[in-house]
């Protein structure tokens, strides 16, 4: 279990211990004070290694509470996520949620250094750190680790060990009108030619809003890094990444499904039938803390696991996978 409180006003004046979740709001110098509100997850007994830390972008329209599976299990597993509440149910672009991820990562490990009532303190000194994403805030992600796009502007260290996407979207890529979500365009093009640390792109065969062949792949080419992974999981959905909570949680995603299949329906390729929430939560909760274990606590063990775990599910058709990781420790092998 991980213990969780309430405060409001910002991390130096922690206050109103009361359940399982972190709320904070933090205050940027660089942007005027513009305020980035977040839930904080960390684990109640805290390890005496260094903590890493996975600084979450939720989907245009979402909310920070929509990943608590994931926040929940990396808490329980020794990790801190802090999940971006600051855009929530309003439409928003790249340009602010990329200065929000990379703020946060500056300002938790500020507050780990500097302030002695900080849940974390100290913990974050040799600790490294992940941009994770779904949708809009995956496409958000490939900026905030790069300290010299457009909308980070030099101004945060951008000091990310590793990128997770699932179904990273900005718009689709071979629209004949090249507008959306990441700078005005339909794909973030300019930074993932620069993105060098390890990624690992998630995806589903249902995702028909945000489809693979006009996203993750044309991502997946341009990416830079010689260590990347694009793992596209049978039967996942777009909207099944996040779960919507309260009693709002099933209608809209019922209806966030409806328009899914809908779109499903006009294309052959998207054929596979759907697996249930539960099922596409455990599989990529499972597949992220392998990931996480080798690129933010290095251990080489992991990552060979998280390899046999995928190619055993491509076996099964579980998944399909496409991977480039001569610059991966372990294990090698040629792209396929």
């Amino acid at each position: 279990m991980f213990r969780i409180c309430a405060v409001v006003a910002s991390l130096d004046s922690l206050l109103h211990v009361h359940g399982e979740k972190l709320e904070l709001t933090l205050h940027d110098p660089a942007r005027h004070g513009h305020q980035v509100k977040i839930l904080f997850y960390y684990p109640s007994e805290v390890p005496k290694t260094p903590v890493p830390l996975v600084v979450m972008a939720h989907c245009i329209f979402g909310g920070g509470s929509w990943y608590d599976y994931i926040g929940n299990a990396l808490a329980d597993n020794g990790y801190a996520m802090a999940s971006i509440q600051t855009h929530q149910y309003r439409p928003v672009s790249s340009n602010s949620m990329a200065p929000d991820q990379a703020f946060v990562l500056d300002e938790l490990r500020r507050q780990g250094r500097e302030v002695p009532n900080f849940p974390l303190y100290g913990k974050f000194a040799g600790g490294k750190a992940a941009a994770m994403g779904h949708s809009l805030g995956g496409g958000a992600s490939f900026y905030a680790v790069n300290k010299y796009s457009h909308p980070l502007q030099g101004r945060y260290t951008a000091a990310f060990d590793t990128i997770l996407t699932m179904s990273a979207c900005c718009g689709w890529d071979d629209s004949s009108i090249d507008v959306g979500a990441c700078e005005g365009k339909a794909a973030p093009h300019e930074v993932l030619g620069l993105t060098r640390i390890p990624s690992l792109q998630l995806t589903g065969t249902k995702d028909c809003l945000c489809p693979a062949e006009r996203v993750a792949e044309p991502f997946y080419r341009e990416l830079a890094s010689d260590c990347k992974y694009l793992v596209d999981i049978t039967g996942a959905t777009h909207c099944h990444f996040d779960a919507i909570p309260g009693v709002v949680g099933p209608v809209a995603d019922k209806a966030c499904v409806l328009v899914e299949d809908g779109v499903c329906a006009l294309s052959p390729k998207h054929s596979d039938k759907r697996i249930s929430l539960a099922n596409q939560e455990q599989i990529v909760t499972e597949y992220a803390l392998a990931w996480f274990d080798w690129t933010l606590r290095g251990n080489n063990h992991s990552l060979a696991t998280f390899d046999a775990r995928v190619r055993e599910d491509v076996m099964a058709g579980v998944a399909t996978l496409k991977v480039s990781n001569q610059g991966c420790p372990a294990p090698r092998d040629i792209e396929v």
